[in-house]
C-alpha cells in the first residue's frame, strides 16, 4: 500500500517539474531570439554607416543573402537561424520563433488506489561482471569557432567596437538603455559634441569626458564603454 502511494506522489512531482522546465526553455529561446535580432541590425547599421550606404548588398540569391554578405565582411560570425536580414537593415522572423507557446494546463484526475496484498519476493544475488567501456570520439560541432573564423569585437554585449564617433553615436541612440541609467544623457551630449566646431567642440568634448568619469563612479554606465568613448574624444579635447 505504501509503495503505491509513493509512486502516485512521484508521478505528480514529475508533472510539475515538466511544466517548470518547459517555461524555462521558452524564456531562454526568447532571449536568444532578441539577442540575435539586435546583433543583425547593429552589424548592418554599422557597415552602412562606415561605407556611407543605405542598403546592404546581397551575396547570392538565398533568403540569407544579406547575412552572407555581412559574414563575408567579418561583421557577423554566421547567419541567423531565427531571422532574415533585409537590405535596409531590418529583420523579419522565420515562423515567429521568438513567441513562446503557452502550455495548456492538464487536469490530473484523482486515482482510487485499491489495497493490494504484496507477497514477499526472494531476490537471488547476481554477479556483477565488469563492463569494458569503449572510448567515443567526439566530433567538433559547427558552433565552435575556428582559428580563421572572423569575430566581431564588442565593447559591451550588443555594442560593436568602432573607431568612428558617428557610428558610436548611431549605436548609442539605437538603444540608450543598453548603456545603463545615463545612456540617454550620454547620447545627447555626444551629439552635442559632434554638432560643435572649433573651441566649442573642444569644450564640449572635455565636459563629456568629465561626465564619463562621474557616471562610471556612480555605476550608471559600463566602465568599458566609457574607456572606448574617452579614447575617441581625446583627439577632439586636445584641438586648439
Amino acid at each position: 500500500m505504501e509503495i503505491l502511494v509513493v509512486i502516485v506522489v512521484l508521478g505528480i512531482l514529475a508533472t510539475v517539474v515538466l511544466f517548470t522546465v518547459r517555461g524555462v526553455t521558452d524564456r531562454g529561446e526568447q532571449s536568444a531570439c532578441a539577442g540575435d535580432a539586435r546583433t543583425l541590425t547593429t552589424a548592418a547599421d554599422t557597415w552602412m554607416a562606415q561605407e556611407s550606404r543605405n542598403e546592404v548588398p546581397a551575396l547570392g540569391t538565398s533568403a540569407d543573402r544579406y547575412e552572407l554578405f555581412l559574414v563575408d565582411k567579418g561583421m557577423i560570425r554566421q547567419v541567423s537561424t531565427y531571422w532574415n536580414l533585409q537590405a535596409n537593415g531590418t529583420v523579419t522572423t522565420t515562423g515567429n520563433p521568438c513567441q513562446a507557446t503557452a502550455a495548456a494546463p492538464t487536469a490530473i484526475a484523482p486515482t482510487a488506489i485499491a489495497p493490494t496484498a504484496i507477497a514477499p519476493t526472494a531476490i537471488a544475488p547476481t554477479a556483477n561482471e565488469p563492463t569494458a567501456i569503449a572510448p567515443t570520439a567526439i566530433a567538433p560541432t559547427a558552433n565552435e569557432p575556428t582559428a580563421n573564423e572572423p569575430k566581431l569585437e564588442t565593447v559591451i554585449p550588443g555594442f560593436p567596437a568602432t573607431d568612428d564617433l558617428q557610428v558610436f553615436l548611431l549605436q548609442t541612440e539605437r538603444d540608450p538603455d543598453l548603456l545603463g541609467k545615463s545612456g540617454a544623457e550620454l547620447a545627447d551630449q555626444l551629439r552635442g559634441v559632434l554638432e560643435q566646431r572649433g573651441s566649442k567642440q573642444r569644450k564640449a568634448a572635455l565636459e563629456l569626458r568629465e561626465h564619463l568619469v562621474k557616471w562610471v563612479d556612480a555605476d550608471q554606465i559600463p566602465a568599458a564603454l566609457a574607456v572606448a568613448l574617452d579614447e575617441l574624444l581625446a583627439p577632439l579635447a586636445k584641438k586648439g
